[in-house]
């Protein structure tokens, strides 16, 4: 008599406690409709995968939005340059105006300081406050003009005898304490520094 054999069945899978439980979750989650087993243990649903990853920055299209314009920081626009600098170095003030201002007229007066409390702050070359001179003669404001480069220098620290259109009372020491005006061929007129009310009926600059 010719014996029936029976067709091996595959030894069932044994896994460790914690990915059979794993398995169990997954097939579990699975029998949902639309489930489908992928990769790393991850599930899909069909729907495409959300990204944690930040977007791209893509370049504005015409007439959207610009972007940031160049030297803004944290959404602010850099700070233009005043219109006049003023440096002292090696026994000189130098003067420059920016843009450059051929013929404009500068003004410098002490504004600020003990001199306030002394009632003897130096304006006399505001280019509007006469003055006394060494000999005790009323003298005329001193203004000074720029030079066809926009720029000027003058010896700084002179006595008060000595002051004229190249040199200055002004020395190092009261840089902190000085304003200044610039007005232009056309009359526009701008006052910076410690005290721009000084010069009344220019517009002041603030950095």
């Amino acid at each position: 008599m010719r014996t029936r054999r029976f067709p091996t069945l595959p030894r069932p899978l044994h896994l460790p406690p914690r990915l059979a439980g794993l398995a169990a979750q997954a097939a579990l989650l699975c029998a949902l409709p639309g489930c489908i087993l992928v990769e790393k243990g991850t599930f899909d649903s069909g729907a495409p995968p959300s990204s944690t990853e930040a977007s791209p920055t893509t370049e504005p299209t015409p007439g959207g939005a610009p972007g940031p314009a160049e030297g803004e920081a944290d959404g602010g626009v850099e700070a233009l340059p005043a219109p006049l600098t003023l440096r002292f170095i090696d026994g000189v003030l130098e003067l420059w105006s920016t843009p450059a201002q051929p013929g404009a007229q500068v003004g410098l007066a002490e504004t600020r300081g003990p001199c306030l409390e002394a009632g003897a702050c130096w304006a006399g070359e505001d280019c509007r406050s006469p003055f006394l001179g060494a000999d005790g003669v009323e003298r005329p404001p001193i203004c000074r003009t720029l030079a066809s480069y926009g720029a000027l220098t003058l010896e700084a620290g002179v006595p008060l005898s000595a002051v004229d259109a190249d040199s200055t009372l002004f020395r190092p020491s009261s840089a902190d304490d000085m304003s200044w005006s610039l007005t232009t061929a056309d009359g526009a007129c701008v006052a910076g520094g410690a005290d721009p009310a000084h010069f009344s009926g220019c517009t002041p600059y603030v950095p």
